[in-house]
């Protein structure tokens, strides 16, 4: 009797504005020991050289651009369509994989075959986490808050996988649920958002604990600028799972609380990771704040008006 074979995935990486990061990604990417997979970049409209690096120093990629920027959604939803495997794979392109990354996956979906998408952890590096409050502070969450341990985890919406940095999914499940929804704009909520349809229809994913990298600088601009962009996708997640974006005063609510707590977080967690969490959360509300204020703007627009009053 001949051996099966492996199972094929599509790993598939959104990317903007990013061409070092993404080449670094695409190092380790490109040196899987799973036999049998494909990558496709999805370019989201970069205006930096990030075709000319993919096209001359990756050729074996699977490369397509998007003419207009619209987001991580919708550029995993193009990779989905032109994606020729049985499972798929999902990084992002500030995001190191170590070589195992798929064949990990791939043990995962053979030891449980319900279910129906696997993934792993991100995070800084150690010695990085030694002394940067950001680090720690992603690692904090990841750890104690999200509950990623040493163990694998099978579950529903608690399960600590599901972040699209390090996940991945049967093609008929995301196939059934419709992929991503493109209404999100930002990296933010859009892989929650999946998660839960997932779930809510009765299937369960699994946690493996193997480590993604997280290769970014870990500094207050772009620590600030990823919970923003967080907080742009809570406006989205909450309008569509609960019927309304925050109000002002549910926003104001939100700042007084999240101030209150930061001394008492000083004692449970210490300062760096306590400080950390009232930037991130800062960050948040701002960005909640500013899509609040677009959607509302967009709404009370003339071109608006005149489109329900016709």
């Amino acid at each position: 009797m001949s051996p099966s074979k492996p199972s094929r995935f599509s790993f598939i990486i959104p990317t903007y504005n990013r061409c070092q990061s993404l080449r670094q990604c695409l190092l380790t990417a490109t040196n899987q020991d799973h036999p049998n997979y494909e990558i496709i970049v999805i370019d989201d409209a970069s205006t930096d050289n990030t075709r000319e690096m993919v096209q001359d120093e990756f050729p074996a990629v699977n490369y397509l651009r998007q003419e207009k920027n619209r987001g991580p959604a919708t550029a995993r939803n193009r990779g989905i369509q032109i994606a020729t495997g049985e499972f798929i794979a999902f990084t992002d392109d500030d995001c190191i994989v170590p070589p195992n990354f798929l064949s990990s996956l791939a043990k995962g979906y053979e030891l449980y075959p319900e279910a129906a998408g696997v993934g792993a952890y991100v995070e800084a590096l150690d010695e990085l986490i030694e002394h940067n409050m950001f680090a720690q502070y992603e690692a904090y969450m990841t750890h104690q808050v999200y509950g990623a341990g040493t163990e694998p985890y099978l579950g529903g919406l608690e399960c600590p996988a599901g972040g699209t940095c390090a996940m991945s999914y049967k093609r008929a499940v995301l196939d059934a649920v419709g992929g991503f929804d493109e209404s999100f704009p930002a990296p933010g909520g859009e892989d929650t958002d999946l998660k839960l349809r997932v779930v809510q229809g009765g299937d369960q994913l699994l946690y493996i604990p193997l480590k993604i990298l997280h290769n970014q600088p870990y500094a207050l601009r772009s620590f600030w600028s990823q919970y923003r962009n967080h907080g742009r996708g809570v406006v989205h997640y909450e309008r569509k799972h609960k019927g309304k974006a925050p109000t002002l005063i549910r926003l104001l609510l939100r700042a007084g609380i999240r101030f209150l707590r930061w001394l008492p977080g000083v004692f449970q967690m210490g300062m760096k990771i306590s400080t950390a969490r009232l930037l991130a959360e800062l960050a948040d509300l701002t960005g909640q704040w500013q899509e609040t204020g677009r959607l509302h703007a967009r709404r009370t627009s003339p071109a608006s008006l005149n489109i329900e009053e016709q």
